[in-house]
């Protein structure tokens, strides 16, 4: 990347030289077109991105390399034809003196306009060692891509007037000579005649108003019909989706390269066209877009919602409390099971709580891994031993498909439903981010319209429900956090705790399925909380402990059948902004648990799924923007330590204050998991080795030593799990 921006610098230094009697006439029109300079270059560089948090945008096949050259391509002639436009209507916008472009640029417009899309074709195609296999596919896109722009030009016959300028890619002599002189709207001259046109004032009108014939020009009309045509798509598309979600139908989403393509179009149209109009008046468009986005909040109190609900009170005995919604009592959790266990002859059981870290899409597919592969070692006796699974921000997620798969009569997830569990943790997720952000984010952003109660967490959430599969086939999923403590108070599941952070307080916020004595100041739903009689999904409880930070919005809570009814107002965001590794709820609810239940348990066993250590990185010694970074990385360095050696003392003060009753086993990806929403096909090899080396470990003896038979030996292992 660096050697593409040293050749571009070159370039323009040489442009520069060979242009000098020019040179500040054309910095006038580089200012003009500094948008569509921008995006072309976002165009070009975008190929050679490679970051870790990032997925990775070219793992393409077949009708998806062919949808992103067509995408390509409109990328690099939208921001070749809105900066055409700007160089032919600035003289009269600005008041400058006209560029005229080379005849042979002129030409080969479209060819050289072309050219800014190659650094992405050659990279689909795996430059230069060619995969034949991408050669069909991307062939087919600029075919599709070229029969595309040739209609858009007939259809832009059928708008302008028929003896207007032509600023297109492709010659005129590509238009039938019929439609070159159609006027479909030539109804409009009798509301918009040339006289009404010439008294509009010029101070608004120049530029876009040709005042000596009595029109419209048709370049800026032309890129204004262009981006609605895209918001429409996207709308179209967006309720399209939508609908299918509706009924639980199959959704089949873009690739997540499309999407940032689409965004680049929608940029390419909107921002030179907002410059445009501001330039006029050497106002920054930065300073309006910011404006513009803020404008929803301060006349309609719009933003980022989340749902939530009036309590539904299934219990006469919660009716009666008027705390309906309130998460299942300690006892209810434990004293079935260990009644259970205590009829078996098992006098003395093992408990099992578990708490997975954080980490993105990596964690959620390492979480659903231990999980199910502990399932396949000790058998379904060991997971109905587990009594809390805590959670925070991927762990949430991987907990939520493992919990989400419970057969009630099992008590714990059906061998054959364990593949679906990691198939479901491995889906990608980006996509549906990608869509939110384009297709409704930034739609959002041109047309604030939209309260973005269905924003991209939504439809990130939206890909999680459509991602578990029950059995192969797909189900609704659809449970409210009560309808799981339900399921904990009959001994149907185990509680669960999702962990998130209130950003104005910095507080935590336990979204909990069961008690916990100790923290009940900070769990949703509790009088006090701001959400006293609320209940919420538990996926969207889910999604706000895993709200990864800048993907996902922090959000607050919205009443969805009393909008009136007040709330908090708090925002909520991502649980590992104070419990990275999900350990503070699991140990309080295991001191919690050992205060009641000492006598009648052998040990309590505290399994921490851990996706990675915390990093110790080396000195820099290039030191370059230390002092100017050096303030931040601390901060994030320092909010990772503190809580990995909290947590650390933490589990030792428990298992010191037990003597010795409640033991830890910590479960770490061997080659660590990058904190990443990305899941490439390496990820996924890497957390199957780490998998099986762990089997193999130190870790996994400790874990089956302090389980003992009683727990180990119900059902026996599972060596017959579907692959």
């Amino acid at each position: 990347m660096y050697l593409t921006l040293l050749a571009f610098c070159l370039l323009l230094v040489l442009a520069a030289a060979y242009f000098k009697d020019l040179l500040p006439h054309l910095i006038q029109y580089v200012f003009f077109v500094r948008f569509s300079i921008l995006v072309a270059l976002a165009l070009v560089l975008l190929p050679l991105t490679n970051f870790s948090i990032l997925p990775d945008l070219f793992e393409l096949r077949g009708s998806e390399l062919t949808l992103v050259t067509i995408l390509a391509l409109f990328v690099a002639w939208t921001s070749t034809l809105t900066a055409m436009v700007t160089i032919e209507t600035a003289p009269h916008r600005f008041g400058v003196a006209e560029l005229h472009l080379p005849p042979w640029a002129m030409r080969y417009r479209l060819l050289l306009s072309s050219c800014l899309a190659l650094p992405m074709l050659l990279r689909m195609m795996d430059f230069p060692h060619i995969d034949t296999d991408a050669v069909g596919p991307v062939v087919l896109g600029v075919a599709i891509a070229l029969v595309s722009v040739w209609a858009l030009l007939v259809i832009r016959e059928f708008v302008v007037p028929p003896d207007s300028p032509r600023s297109t890619l492709l010659p005129e002599r590509l238009v039938p000579r019929s439609l070159r002189n159609a006027d479909p709207f030539h109804f409009l001259a009798s509301i918009l005649t040339p006289g009404r046109l010439r008294k509009f004032p010029r101070v608004l009108g120049a530029g876009y108003i040709d005042y000596a014939h009595g029109r419209f020009r048709p370049g800026p009309l032309w890129l204004a019909l262009l981006l609605a045509m895209s918001a429409l798509a996207c709308t179209w598309a967006n309720l399209r989706v939508d609908a299918n979600l509706a009924r639980h139908a199959q959704i089949t989403l873009e690739p997540t390269l499309a999407y940032v393509e689409i965004g680049l179009i929608i940029l390419a149209l909107f921002l030179p066209g907002v410059a445009f109009f501001f330039d006029r008046y050497r106002i920054s468009v930065v300073l309006v877009v910011a404006l513009w986005t803020a404008l929803p909040y301060w006349t309609h109190g719009a933003g980022h919602y989340f749902p939530i609900y009036q309590a539904d009170c299934a219990h006469a005995e919660k009716t009666a409390g008027k705390n309906c919604p309130l998460p299942a009592a300690m006892r209810d959790a434990i004293e079935p099971w260990l009644s259970r266990e205590e009829a078996a002859g098992n006098r003395k059981p093992v408990m099992v709580i578990v708490c997975a870290s954080g980490g993105g899409s990596q964690a959620t597919a390492w979480t659903t891994r231990v999980l199910t592969g502990l399932q396949e070692q000790f058998g379904p006796a060991f997971t109905r031993s587990i009594r809390l699974a805590s959670g925070v921000s991927g762990g949430s997620v991987g907990i939520y498909y493992f919990l989400a798969s419970y057969d009630p009569e099992l008590r714990a997830p059906s061998m054959d439903q364990l593949p679906y569990i990691n198939e479901a943790a491995r889906v990608r997720s980006d996509e549906g981010l990608a869509r939110g952000m384009i297709e409704r984010g930034l739609v959002s952003v041109i047309f604030p319209i939209d309260e973005n109660a269905h924003d991209r967490a939504w439809s990130l959430q939206s890909t999680w429900s459509e991602a578990l599969l029950w059995k192969g086939k797909r189900h609704s999923g659809e449970s409210r956090l009560s309808q799981w403590s339900d399921l904990v108070e009959s001994d149907h599941m185990p509680g669960a705790v999702f962990i998130a952070t209130q950003v104005e307080s910095g507080r935590p916020l336990l979204f909990s399925t069961v008690d916990i004595p100790s923290l009940r100041r900070i769990t949703f739903d509790y009088p006090g909380s701001g959400y006293s009689d609320a209940d919420i999904d538990v996926l969207t409880a889910v999604r706000l402990s895993a709200s990864f930070a800048w993907i996902s919005p922090a959000a607050s809570a919205r009443y969805v059948d009393n909008p009136e009814l007040k709330t908090s107002g708090l925002h909520i965001v991502d649980g590992a902004y104070v419990d990275a590794y999900g350990v503070v709820a699991a140990s309080a609810w295991a001191r919690d648990a050992l205060n009641a239940y000492r006598d009648r348990l052998s040990k309590i066993v505290l399994i921490q799924i851990r996706s990675r250590e915390p990093p110790d990185q080396p000195a820099d010694p290039r030191s370059l923007f230390v002092q100017a970074l050096a303030p931040l990385f601390t901060l994030n360095n320092v909010m990772i330590a503190n809580q990995f050696y909290r947590d650390l003392a933490e589990v030792d003060d428990l298992i010191g204050d037990s003597g010795g009753q409640v033991q830890t086993v910590v479960l770490t990806a061997h080659h660590g998991i990058k904190p990443s929403w990305s899941l490439p096909a390496e990820a996924i090899e890497s957390i199957e080795d780490d998998w099986q080396t762990l089997k193999r470990g130190s870790e996994m003896s400790k874990l089956r030593e302090l389980l003992g038979n009683e727990v180990t030996g119900h059902d026996g292992p599972a060596a017959d799990v579907p692959k």
